[in-house]
């Protein structure tokens, strides 16, 4: 539960840095506590929440990706939030308007998936018991 819940962090983290080129927190020292902050949240409300944030989690890191896969084939440098986030040495993110694209149809595949996950787990009110 708190791993799904840490992962749905780490994909809404990644969601904001990449919404400007090198990021929306350009110390390498922020980052990680911005990263770590959300897996933490994530890791928490996951555990106390459950339900409601195990939803949230699983279709923002779901929607993610998603989008990382479809940037496998798309090249438009999406998939580059994690390794330039991550510190990996040489990446570099660059946003370009293929990127906020991206970024946006993101978004609305994560906001699809939760509504779609809120209404096909919802509890229907139990109605009276009819014996016959």
């Amino acid at each position: 539960v708190a791993f799904v819940g840490a992962l749905g962090g780490f994909a809404l983290a990644s969601w904001i840095l990449g919404m400007q080129s090198g990021g929306v927190i350009h110390s390498d020292v922020g980052r990680a506590l911005f990263i770590a902050a959300f897996i933490v949240v994530g890791m928490i409300a996951a555990l106390v929440l459950q339900r409601p944030a195990l939803i949230i989690a699983s279709a923002t890191w779901g929607s993610y990706i998603l989008f990382v896969g479809i940037d496998c084939f798309a090249h438009t440098g999406f998939q580059n939030t994690a390794l330039a986030f991550l510190n990996t040495p040489g990446a570099v993110y660059v946003t370009s308007p293929k990127v906020y694209v991206m970024i946006g149809c993101m978004a609305l595949s994560a906001v699809l998936g939760i509504v779609a996950q809120f209404r096909l787990t919802h509890k229907p009110k139990s109605a009276a018991f009819i014996p016959l």
